[in-house]
């Protein structure tokens, strides 16, 4: 059955107490939905004490039972301490999702799940080599010839030897 909200479960017992029928209620509230599913839901309001001749319902006649299965083990400690592995450093960043669960006790999945909700994406590490001391030179040279420039000169300069650029992307 497609997860319906609380309020609109409700809406279906009220309608249901007050004598509408499945396919009423459906166009009323532009559900679509099988009639068996309301049904369930009504039957369901009933068992926990939803009373047809004073239609009140409250959430505790139509909210979800608690789920079967095992608990989860993305708590917030097991989220932090992912998510604290890989902001660490840029070694923490390289792991791989087997790597960070095995430090966390968590399940590869779970750890590439918590990531992925945390909006980290995969991407491959740049590797940028350092300045050479002829490098170097040339930039200071560069810097004491045009030091008088004012901020507009220098906010257009790009340094790439420092800068990846890839033709066709901004």
């Amino acid at each position: 059955m497609p997860s319906i909200p609380i309020a609109t479960r409700a809406q279906i017992v009220t309608l249901k107490a007050l004598g509408y029928t499945n396919e009423e209620i459906c166009n009323k509230l532009c559900l679509s939905l099988a009639h068996y599913s309301l049904d369930r839901i009504y039957a369901r309001a009933l068992d926990r004490g939803f009373n047809p001749k004073k239609p009140a319902c409250l959430d505790r006649h139509v909210e979800d039972a608690p789920r079967a299965g095992r608990p989860t083990k993305q708590t917030e400690q097991a989220k932090a301490n992912v998510e604290a592995k890989v902001t660490r450093d840029r070694y923490g960043r390289e792991k791989s999702a087997e790597i960070i669960a095995a430090e966390v006790g968590l399940s590869p999945a779970t750890v590439k799940r918590v990531l992925k909700k945390a909006g980290y994406q995969k991407m491959k590490p740049t590797r940028k080599p350092g300045l050479t001391e002829e490098m170097k030179k040339a930039r200071l040279e560069f810097c004491r010839a045009h030091v008088d420039k004012g901020d507009d000169f220098w906010h257009n300069i790009i340094w790439t030897d420092e800068t990846s650029i890839i033709l066709g992307h901004r």
